[in-house]
């Protein structure tokens, strides 16, 4: 079994002969942290990284978060914006591209210094999204038309992009027999 300590908002795995005072911690994809006070920090063992609760941190939490991963479902699930890939592989256990297959949609919002908003849709190729997902965006994004205004476009882009070119096909196929 590994140990693992939830600091500053993350799980990162450390050794235990280390002094809890002053241990390096390490993060997956091999990245450390030197010097770290863990003794008032929740510890876990565990085989790996996924196998950790990761709910509560910035990698899963709904609570907290505007980004994440919108399921064909309408299932949302929330992370820092920066911890999409995270989110995939450590709780829903798939990687970034086969959620995109299946339908699920990302969202990324961020803030600005100057307090401006920013939201990102991104889907994946050939997909649009389901009615659950379109609410989902509604009731979430409503006090903020313009942005929603701007995604809903980009779907509705997509979509016809997407109907063109699945009738084109469509047209080529019956040709082709």
């Amino acid at each position: 079994m590994r140990h693992f300590v939830k600091y500053k908002n993350y799980w990162w795995e450390y050794k235990p002969e280390d002094s809890l005072r002053e241990a390096t911690l390490y993060n997956a994809v091999g990245g450390r942290m030197s010097f770290c006070d863990i003794r008032f920090c929740e510890v876990a063992t565990a085989d790996n990284f996924s196998k950790l609760d990761w709910s509560g941190t910035a990698v899963f939490d709904n609570e907290k978060y505007l980004s994440g991963w919108l399921s064909p479902k309408g299932e949302f699930w929330g992370c820092d914006y920066r911890h999409h890939d995270d989110l995939a592989y450590y709780v829903l256990g798939k990687q970034t591209y086969q959620l995109e297959n299946e339908g699920y949609i990302k969202i990324t919002y961020e803030e600005t210094r100057n307090g401006a908003k920013k939201y990102y849709i991104l889907m994946g190729q050939n997909t649009i999204p389901t009615n659950e997902q379109t609410r989902y965006l509604f009731n979430t994004f409503k006090d903020d038309r313009l942005s929603l205004d701007e995604m809903l476009w980009a779907i509705r882009v997509k979509k016809i992009s997407y109907d063109r070119r699945t009738k084109a096909e469509n047209e080529r196929n019956k040709n082709n027999f």
